[in-house]
């Protein structure tokens, strides 16, 4: 994953850093937006 506005490499990042351009948090996502990104992928 290379973010294009961003050059560095996902595994520089730091997790915190990752976590962010995911939209995401240590605790993971709600049911409510796991079910949105899965039903945006098919």
């Amino acid at each position: 994953m290379t973010d294009t506005n961003n050059a560095s490499p996902w595994h520089t990042l730091s997790a915190e850093e990752v976590l962010a351009k995911q939209q995401s948090a240590t605790s993971g996502l709600s049911d409510e937006e796991a079910a949105k990104r899965l039903a945006s992928m098919k």
